[in-house]
Order: structure tokens, then sequence, then C-alpha cells
């Protein structure tokens, strides 16, 4: 399904989107099983890192830290606890949709502990009495910092361990088919071994250092993990098309799966973060081995973008222009997206007539746009409006951290991969020659695009006088 459209290596391919997929065991049937493993596969991913980022300080801190090893310790400390922070947010998200949403679940887990999440508390219990042991002679003046940075990252994996195992014991009574042993859920070498793959192929000097660095490494992860999550995101939107469309209308159910996407997606402006744990001179000194591959390739988010109902014509255009619309993609355009079930259910409701154009489409949301307090007969379909209206919000968002990362890392510079070109007509043979596309710019470009033009529309069409009425 994920194959390469040019002789230049592909995201797909660097990333390994194949084998990560692969690793979602078959026993998982419902979009609450995905859920969790979704959690617990890039948490393991994560807390690897945080192990072999631990080990390497730990070593370091043994052999005597010198003021010039005081910022690698600094910024693999930083980068444990950007990744326990990420962590965090993937297992609120969890919990809230898991327990408290009382998901639809069809096993449940037994462990006894989760190996690699005690192998990482072991190391900050290491760490932390290192620290306290030197003196101001013996570390930079930054001593107290580093120390406050192993203590806080201890709090947020102790706290992550707390609520995975609250959520291993809340979910078991809540099922009575198969358990399963956590740790068998979950393959070491199936999740681990893509990344070490890329390692060798495109950066086998990374594994060669005296004192490795993870930079490499937390690249490649950093677009590891988003893939884990793809998966339910495209589950979940295809949920809400299904409540909105099943002859049991359940408006309600749809937006309570809007905002699950919401959530995740915020997660994504939080991980798009992790490659900012290095600088850009970090970043650009291997830069050159990746040769080639832009995140504009991964199938999986435009798998979403489309489910969700991106139909602008300049952007179809440009994945026909980068040879990336696949047959699967293709298929989803002849689907009825997210956007397209709104705009029917619009119509059942009455709010819109058949053929209404964009214009006419936001003028009449914009009549039924009320205060909350005024409770209207099509509250429920305007309601699941506010919902989308916040799901683009977020994947606005999203698009600004992801512009604002890359300005960081690469500057003005041309984009790798099939992304990354443009065929240029030449000569009088109308031949096409590729042209680098500036990164930068390509992703501004992105910024414009809508899902739900006619949402945003609405807001300008919006009567203040007609609204100050109902707060008469």
């Amino acid at each position: 399904m994920f194959t390469s459209y040019s002789s230049r290596p592909h995201y797909c391919t660097y990333v390994q989107v194949e084998k990560i997929l692969a690793s979602f065991p078959e026993t998982l049937q419902t979009p609450g099983d995905f859920l969790l493993y979704s959690l617990l596969s890039s948490s393991f991913i994560w807390l690897d890192l945080q192990q072999r980022e631990l080990l390497a300080g730990l070593q370091t801190l043994e052999e005597g830290l010198s003021d010039e090893h005081y910022y690698c310790l600094e910024k693999r400390l930083r980068r444990c606890s950007e990744a326990a922070s990420i962590m965090l947010q993937q297992a609120e998200i969890a919990k809230f949709h898991l327990i408290y949403k009382q998901a639809e679940m069809s096993f449940s887990l037994h462990s006894d502990n989760f190996p690699i999440l005690d192998n990482v508390l072991g190391a900050l219990t290491k760490i932390m009495p290192l620290l306290q042991k030197k003196t101001r002679s013996e570390i930079s003046p930054g001593k107290d910092e580093l120390f406050a940075l192993t203590a806080a990252l201890n709090d947020k994996v102790m706290l992550f361990k707390n609520i995975l195992e609250k959520l291993i014991t809340d979910l078991e009574p809540k099922v009575s088919n198969s358990v399963i042993n956590l740790n068998s859920l979950i393959s070491e070498e199936v999740l681990l071994q893509p990344a070490l793959d890329t390692l060798n192929k495109h950066h086998h000097k990374a594994l060669t250092r005296n004192s490795p660095s993870m930079d490499e490494l937390t690249f490649i992860i950093s677009h590891q993990t988003f893939e884990l999550w793809f998966p339910i995101v495209l589950m979940s939107i295809d949920e809400v098309i299904g409540e909105l469309t099943s002859d049991k209308l359940n408006i309600v159910a749809a937006e309570m799966q809007i905002r699950k996407i919401t959530s995740l997606f915020k997660l994504f402006s939080s991980m798009i973060r992790m490659p900012q744990t290095m600088t850009a001179s970090d970043y650009l000194a291997f830069r050159s081995q990746l040769q080639g591959g832009s995140g504009a390739e991964s199938i999986g988010f435009r798998l979403i973008e489309i489910s969700l109902g991106l139909r602008d014509p300049l952007y179809l255009a440009k994945l026909h222009t980068m040879n990336l619309m696949t047959e699967e993609l293709s298929a989803r355009l002849c689907q009825p997206s997210l956007s397209d079930v709104y705009l029917n259910l619009l119509k059942k409701h009455e709010i819109i007539s058949e053929g209404a154009n964009d214009d006419a489409v936001a003028y009449a949301i914009a009549s039924e746009l009320r205060p909350t307090e005024a409770i209207d007969k099509h509250s429920e379909p305007i309601w699941l409006g506010e919902s989308l209206i916040d799901l683009e919000q977020s994947i606005d968002l999203w698009r600004q951290y992801h512009l604002s990362m890359v300005r960081r890392m690469i500057g003005y510079r041309p984009s790798l991969g099939v992304g990354g070109h443009e065929p240029v007509k030449s000569g009088t043979h109308d031949a096409s020659t590729d042209r680098p596309i500036d990164g930068v710019a390509h992703l501004i470009q992105t910024l414009r695009l809508r899902i739900f033009p006619y949402l945003w529309s609405a807001r300008s069409k919006i009567s203040e006088d007609a609204l100050m009425a109902y707060r008469a």
C-alpha cells in the first residue's frame, strides 16, 4: 500500500510506515482496542528513547561531567521531559475516551509490570544522587537546573505509570472476553526494529559514535509515532460519518467522536515539538543523509484530510503533480466526506436548501448561530458545527506549529523528497524538469486550506444586532 512513486527515497519507506502499521495485532477489533494500542505502542517507543538518553547521560556523569558536557546532558534531560509530557497527554486522552466514555473493548489487559518503564525510573534514581553529590567546582553553575530537570522528569514518568496502572485496572472489569498480558501485546522487536533499520540504511554513523547522539533516532521516531496515531483518527472520522448517516441518527455521539479527533490533533501539536529538542545545527549535520522523503508523502495524513472533506482544487492538483494520488486516496475521494455528511444533515434540518453555494450555506448557518442560552430546535446540528470548527482550528494550530518548527530547523531551504519538487516545463517540446520547492513556502500555502470553509465564512455573516436581541 505504501510504495515509492519515484526513484527518490520516499517518506513512507524512510519512516518504515508499512512495518509500523503491521505492528497492530490482529487481536484488535474495536476502536477502543486501537486507541489503547496506539497509546501503549507510542509510549513504548518514547520510553525506549528516554532509556537510551538517560543511560548515555548516566555514563557521562559517572565519568565526570565537564562544563562542555553540561549542555549535552541538559539536552538529553529536556528531550526526555518533552517525551514524558507527550506520554502524559496521550494517557489522559486514552483514559477519558476509554474509561469515562466507557468505550467498547474486546479484551482487557493484565500486567505485573512494564519493564521499560521501570528501566527509565531506575536510570533516574541513579542520576539524581550523582547530581546531588557534585559540588559547584565539579560541575557548571547549572547543576541545580539539571537536578530540577531530573526530579521533574521523574515525577512525570511516575505519574504516567500511575495513570497507566489505573487505566489497566479500570478496564479489566468492563470486559468479559479474553485477557491479554501487556508485555505480549507490545512487541519490542516489531516496534523498535523499523527505526534501527532506517538508522542502518541512512544514519549508520549514528550507531558507531563513541558518545552517541540520539538526534537521528529522535527524528525517525517523531514521525513513526504520528503514524501510530493516524489509524485511530481515520477510524474515528469513519465513526462520525457512520453516526450521522445511520437510521438511528445520534448527533451527540458524533460530536463526542469529533472531540476525540480534536484532542488527538492537540496531541499532534505537542508531538511536533520533539524535533526541536535538537538545534538546527544538530539537524543539518545529518539532513543530507536523508536523501529525500517529505512529510507531504504521508498517505495516512492525506487520508485524514480527504476523509474530513478537504477538496481544495489546488491541493488535489498538487497530489497529482507529486504522484501521490494513490488508489486508496482516489477511493476516499469517491466516498462521502465528513463535510459532505454534515451538509446533508443541515439539509435534513432544512437549515440549507439543495444546491446552495458556499456563500448561501454560510448565511444560513450564520442565521442559526445564537448565544448558548438561546436554545433552538436546530441546536444539535449547529453545535455539531461548533465542534467541527473547533476541530479545524486544532488542525490549523498543528499546521502552524509544524511551519514554525520547520522554519526553526532549516530556515528557507529546498524541501526534500517527492513532496519537495515540482515539474517545470522547459524548451519547445513541453519537456519537464524538477525544481526544488522551498519547504517553508510550501507549508505556508497549506495554512490557507479550509475543510469547512462555510463554517468559517459564517462568522463574518452573523448579525450582531440580531444577537443583541437575545440579551435584551
